[in-house]
């Protein structure tokens, strides 16, 4: 099926879903839904992806015959312009954890991701403390009254 095969193209180059979609100027989600869930793709999108990844094989794309991927002589260079930064206003909690989970091992590589996660952590920890000097504070007034 193509959107198997068009997955196997987006994990050889090693393309985060995200980016491909942007590239090729489709909706957020589609092609990695429709890879994960097995679902067709539409003509213009396939016909977007062989224009934008002229180093992808359309016989192999839609046939699996053949290369995955032209030789050099047969594609013009790939110019990926990714956005630099991406807002997050108008997607709920569900599609940004969705989006975090798919590029997880994109997001390891970046330090103010690892400071992210870390304070995440330090925070869960630090509340987890505050509940516990809470209780202690009942268990303390608790012991004032009774010995008085």
């Amino acid at each position: 099926m193509i959107v198997k095969r068009l997955g196997q193209y987006i994990t050889e180059k090693d393309i985060s879903y995200y980016l491909f979609e942007n590239s090729i100027k489709a909706s957020r989600g589609s092609i990695s839904k429709a890879v994960k869930n097995n679902k067709s793709i539409g003509s213009n999108v396939i016909e977007n992806i062989l224009t934008v990844y002229a180093d992808l094989n359309p016989v192999w794309l839609v046939t699996g015959k053949g290369e995955m991927l032209l030789s050099g002589k047969n594609y013009g260079e790939i110019e990926y312009n990714p956005p630099v930064k991406v807002s997050l206003d108008g997607f709920d909690k569900i599609e940004i954890i969705d989006y975090v989970y798919d590029n997880v091992t994109e997001f390891k590589s970046h330090k103010s991701f690892q400071k992210l996660t870390k304070l995440l952590f330090a925070d869960k920890e630090m509340g987890e403390v505050r509940k516990e000097i809470e209780q202690l504070k009942e268990q303390v007034s608790k012991l004032a009254e009774e010995s008085n």
